[in-house]
């Protein structure tokens, strides 16, 4: 018999699915260019032939299992899947310690500029180190100095926190204006 594949364009399953079980449900009759399988002679010679065919061979195994008087050997079994090696355990890697900010003398409040001052000056060098424009040193003082306050952002700096500012911008190398 002819094998015949059919394509069909769909914009999703629910559409494919629904015309192949229109064929089914309705037993619609294959579409007439396929011609009739029942009365094209070519169609039905050739699955005789496959069918005689067929039986030649099923005939041929039975009389060699019956000649060897044994069972036809097993198929061989697929080798087995190749265990893998346990992982080793994660091994937690701890932050190297943070050393302590040396003490610097801060200078007297009175020579300090103003807490919003410090603020702009160093938001605007963390923001230009970050851009690569600047000089990175702030970001590495800019930890220490977190630790050191217990501030988050610099921006939630008090006037307590100014002398620790003041001493962040000097170490950092920024300018005061």
């Amino acid at each position: 018999m002819t094998k015949v594949f059919l394509s069909f364009e769909v914009d999703n399953e629910d559409e494919l699915l629904q015309l192949v079980l229109n064929y089914v449900i309705k037993q619609k009759k294959p579409p007439s260019w396929l011609g009739d399988p029942l009365t094209d002679v070519a169609l039905q010679n050739e699955a005789e032939a496959r069918e005689a065919y067929q039986k030649e061979i099923d005939e041929d195994d039975a009389e060699h299992v019956k000649g060897n008087g044994a069972e036809p050997e097993p198929a061989p079994e697929p080798a087995p899947k190749r265990a893998r090696a346990p992982r080793a355990p994660r091994v937690s890697v701890a932050p190297p310690p943070v050393s302590p900010a040396p003490a610097v003398a801060p200078a007297p409040p009175v020579d300090l500029p103003p807490l919003d001052t410090l603020k702009a000056i160093v938001t605007n060098a963390v923001r230009l180190a970050q851009k690569g424009e600047g000089s990175k040193k702030i970001l590495d003082l800019l930890p220490t100095f977190k630790d050191t306050t217990g501030l988050a952002f610099v921006m939630n700096a008090l006037d307590e926190h100014r002398p620790a500012l003041y001493d962040l911008v000097q170490a950092a190398g920024l300018p005061v204006v």
